[in-house]
């Protein structure tokens, strides 16, 4: 589907009040589906731009879990993976996903 998402944190750590995300709104096609790792299978969301279809995803959510949803909206949970030299750390983000 079609969406816009505002991301809720920044390197784990929540946005309130009137604070953006440097990305700011995202715009594209959210997309799940299930990974397998060696410690079991887990739900991951893909924001990927809807003309380039074989590029990479414009951003992750591993480990995904609703959150909250309403009429026209809902908020997912999870971690976005950031690269600290040669090795990734999770960290806890959440998307305001907005349905176009």
């Amino acid at each position: 589907m079609r969406a816009k998402v505002i991301l809720t944190h920044h390197h784990g750590v929540s946005l309130q009040g009137n604070r953006a995300h440097p990305l700011g709104e995202l715009s594209g096609q959210l997309i799940t589906h299930m990974l397998t790792s060696k410690r079991g299978m887990y739900m991951v969301a893909t924001l990927r731009d809807p003309n380039d279809h074989v590029g990479p995803a414009l951003i992750e959510l591993f480990d995904v879990q609703l959150y909250l949803i309403g009429p026209q909206s809902m908020q997912l949970r999870g971690f976005e993976r950031i690269s600290i030299g040669h090795q990734s750390q999770y960290v806890l983000q959440g998307w305001v996903v907005v349905m176009n």
